[in-house]
């Protein structure tokens, strides 16, 4: 049996590297797992602003954030594969113990993404995921972390409870369940009906989350 990789799982390597190789970009790399997750629920949540495909619209709404399994796994595989790099690994004792490690492009993420990137439709993934990065790089450091536990799918009650834990949230396509869509949507009523391209509405819904999440930090 081959190990070689299918399309699916390509895809989605290629997915995570395009994320990757936005946050080094951005001068974000390296980035703890958490934030890691933290990005590519965003991404996902955001990608219909874009005009693009959810990648995985379903995810566990966890004590330390947002969590795939299937993202760790693939996260782990690249840093195995040379493409991702783990700069550091460590204890943390933040709501229990755990553990935090900090990932980066690996030696031969380059060579990768050049040939990933000559595909119309990972292009134009790579495109959002640069300035999805750039927009979260221009948020406060310090607000960063925050800025999910304030986005409308995220911090839906209609999955569960918000004090509950490992809450599944689904808000894959056919389920119309992106709130987050909805709520980004809504800077052009606001404007009088004015058409907002997609770029300025992603910087300032996550400018929103970000004084929403400081207002709750202040209170």
């Amino acid at each position: 049996m081959s190990d070689a990789p299918n399309e699916a799982d390509y895809w989605a390597r290629a997915w995570l590297m395009t994320l990757l190789d936005g946050a080094a970009r951005a001068g974000l790399t390296p980035l703890s797992q958490a934030t890691i997750h933290d990005l590519a629920f965003l991404a996902n949540v955001l990608a219909p602003t874009y005009g693009l495909t959810v990648e995985t619209g379903l995810v566990t709404r966890w004590k330390r954030g947002p969590y795939s399994p299937e993202l760790q796994w693939d996260l782990d595989r690249l840093s195995l594969m040379g493409l991702a790099d783990i700069v550091s690994v460590g204890p943390v004792s933040d709501r229990g113990k755990w553990f935090v490690a900090h990932y980066g492009l690996g030696p031969l993420a380059r060579s990768f993404l050049d040939r990933s990137l000559a595909v119309g439709s990972l292009a134009r993934v790579h495109r959002f995921h640069c300035e999805l990065l750039t927009a979260f790089a221009s948020l406060a450091p310090t607000l960063r972390g925050a800025v999910v536990d304030q986005d409308a799918t995220y911090a839906n009650t209609v999955d569960g409870d918000l004090g509950e834990s490992e809450t599944v949230i689904d808000f894959a396509e056919w389920r119309n369940r992106n709130y987050t869509q909805r709520a980004s949507a809504t800077l052009e009523t606001h404007l009088g009906g004015i058409t907002v391209d997609p770029r300025r509405r992603m910087h300032v819904y996550l400018r929103y989350l970000a004084r929403r999440a400081a207002k709750v930090r202040a209170s």
